[in-house]
């Protein structure tokens, strides 16, 4: 008797990318959210690409759920070694912080401002990158003052930074307005107007 053989091979599972929900309704994915974090923090970008900073600030609003693994690629930047990157994502935090109240837990967690803390202490930090820090900082301390601060640590970090020598900037009047400000979409058509009048 002769016996033929068969040999049947099972179909490899690929890994999905997770889909988020994206702010125009198209699926975008933890690798697109990533990319574009990069893309609008590069060293290469002279300016910064409020478009895009707009664009991460409606993704984490539309996924509050995940606004902690989005923040991780934010931090990721800050520790970069180069300022012009730095400087981009200190400045794409302070928009997400403005606009995005589910990522104030997250932004304000010991972790993140533990990283904030070494980036401003750290010698080889430009002045203009520990400038934007430590700005950010005495506005956070002065916008979440009253908040649980086991929770949110802003306060904390000022007086840790305050002991370590930090010399904070004055508060401006316009920088006391309140952390909440009109949705990222309303900011950004704000923005096109004043573009179209230019």
């Amino acid at each position: 008797n002769h016996h033929t053989t068969t040999t049947t091979t099972t179909p490899t599972a690929t890994a999905t990318p997770t889909t988020m929900a994206a702010p125009d309704g198209g699926g975008t994915t933890m690798g697109d959210v990533e990319q574009l974090i990069k893309d609008c923090t590069d060293k290469a970008q002279t300016v910064q690409d409020w478009g895009a900073f707009m664009r991460v600030c409606d993704i984490v609003t539309s996924n509050a759920h995940k606004s902690k693994q989005i923040l991780k690629y934010v931090e990721k930047r800050l520790t970069k070694k180069d300022a012009q990157t730095q400087l981009h994502a200190l400045v794409l935090l302070e928009a997400i912080v403005k606009n995005c109240p589910c990522a104030h837990a997250v932004v304000g967690a010991a972790d993140f401002q533990k990283t904030l803390i070494k980036l401003l202490l750290a010698k080889k930090t430009s002045e203009r990158v520990k400038s934007k820090g430590l700005e950010l900082v005495v506005v956070w301390n002065h916008a979440f003052q009253g908040f649980d601060a086991r929770v949110y640590r802003f306060g904390a970090t000022y007086d840790h930074l305050l002991r370590k020598g930090a010399e904070f900037p004055a508060l401006n009047a316009g920088d006391q307005v309140p952390v909440f400000t009109p949705p990222p979409a309303a900011v950004l058509a704000v923005a096109r107007q004043i573009d179209d009048t230019e």
